[in-house]
């Protein structure tokens, strides 16, 4: 179960949505782009994680 969500423009072609777990890890998810998404035990891990999968 989520509890927290913002979004976050990566650039102006990916939109990031950021969501935290009950658990408190991060999940970051691109939804231009199908199966790109990650897990950070911070924002900002979660957020790398995601942008490596682009990379």
């Amino acid at each position: 179960m989520r509890k927290i969500s913002s979004k976050s423009s990566v650039s102006p072609r990916f939109a990031v949505e950021f969501d935290r777990e009950t658990d408190g890890r991060w999940i970051t998810e691109i939804p231009k782009l199908p199966g790109v998404m990650a897990y950070g035990a911070t924002k900002r891990d979660a957020l790398i994680h995601t942008l490596a999968l682009i990379s």
